[in-house]
């Protein structure tokens, strides 16, 4: 896949598929950053750099627990999405 997109972008989809695999219609708990980092393959600390990115581009916001977990919320994400599709019909 890294004819497609290079490092960083790899990572975003990555990071992207592991919060999107945890999510739930009814989650038990929210997820913490190091097993988010475990399921996209990186360390803690690189999971914490891309979240940062893709909160920079709007994608998401999280919204860390005074347990160690994280909320995220990724509806700029499905917005993007949106807004590329009703632009490329």
């Amino acid at each position: 896949m890294t004819f497609l997109w290079n490092g960083e972008q790899i990572q975003e989809v990555a990071l992207l598929l592991a919060i999107a695999d945890y999510k739930r219609p009814t989650p038990q708990r929210l997820p913490s950053m190091e097993y988010l980092a475990f399921l996209a393959g990186m360390t803690k600390e690189e999971a914490e750099v891309t979240l940062y990115r893709l909160y920079k581009k709007n994608w998401l916001t999280f919204t860390p627990q005074v347990d160690g977990r994280i909320e995220i919320n990724y509806s700029g994400f499905h917005q993007e999405i949106e807004s590329y599709m009703d632009s490329h019909p």
